[in-house]
């Protein structure tokens, strides 16, 4: 796996295609203790729908890439949108990219493309935080007591981590502080100009659809905002149709304005 010296530490990543060459590439950002290869097919179903290369890469302290040198705190998030992604484009020759992100991931593409717009051409973010619910941080409870308790949920995240515990705290210990009970990006909403398709499951149980309709309410570019019934935290592994609906935001003319909601999949 390709790798980068970005502030202080390796960042691995995977490249499906080859950049450099076509339009903008994707940009995968996993979730608070994911990883590269945690998309499983998904990178390859984005390519063949969309044309474009794909590249997913592990932030510091998970999957194969080095801590770093920064201790994790409650600006992590807004930290990863706007010093060390920025820094991985740059050290790659990327001006822009469309970035797909998937619960922290989600939040990172939004801050992202609140703080960096340049840098952003359109963003889809699945199951993002827009603050800290109480919905959220009872999940990430039940999660670290599943971490603590389940030697088999621990040996899966040793499969796909090199140190599985700190990827792991590293995130949950940040949610479940006290500082982070008060943390929110609703703010950064109005200043998004890029695309949004924006993903939600009606059964996750990491957060509410508020997340989507603060998102969608605020944002100041086009948006298209799909409640998914019956899906979880995960919607990139239920539906089948989302790299179609990736396919259709990237082809959409740029400076299209315009708000849609769908309450079911059509």
């Amino acid at each position: 796996m390709p790798r980068r010296f970005i502030l202080g530490g390796w960042l691995h990543y995977r490249v499906f295609g080859q950049l450099g060459t076509g339009a903008p590439p994707i940009i995968l950002l996993h979730h608070g203790f994911g990883h590269a290869d945690g998309w499983e097919r998904f990178p390859q179903a984005l390519r063949q729908a969309t044309g474009r290369t794909v590249l997913a890469y592990s932030r510091a302290g998970c999957g194969r890439s080095e801590p770093g040198r920064a201790v994790r705190g409650v600006d992590y998030l807004e930290r990863e949108a706007c010093d060390t992604l920025p820094a991985l484009m740059a050290s790659l020759g990327l001006e822009r990219a469309c970035l797909y992100g998937h619960s922290d991931g989600a939040t990172i593409a939004l801050i992202a493309a609140a703080r960096r717009p340049c840098l952003v051409e359109a963003v889809i973010a699945e199951a993002p935080h827009v603050f800290a619910e109480p919905k959220t941080l009872e999940g990430v409870s039940a999660m670290t007591q599943r971490f603590e308790t389940d030697p088999a949920f621990r040996r899966k995240l040793a499969r796909g981590h090199n140190d599985p515990c700190g990827a792991f705290r590293s995130w949950s210990d940040v949610w479940l502080s006290p500082a982070f009970a008060h943390w929110s990006i609703a703010s950064l909403l109005p200043a998004i100009f890029a695309s949004l398709l924006l993903l939600q499951g009606d059964s996750d149980p990491f957060g509410s659809a508020r997340h989507v309709k603060l998102a969608h309410d605020a944002a100041a570019g086009s948006v298209t905002t799909r409640l998914l019934p019956g899906c979880g935290h995960a919607p990139h592994r239920a539906e089948p149709r989302i790299p179609g609906w990736v396919s259709t935001l990237l082809r959409r003319r740029p400076g299209r304005t315009g708000k849609r909601w769908f309450d079911a999949v059509f």
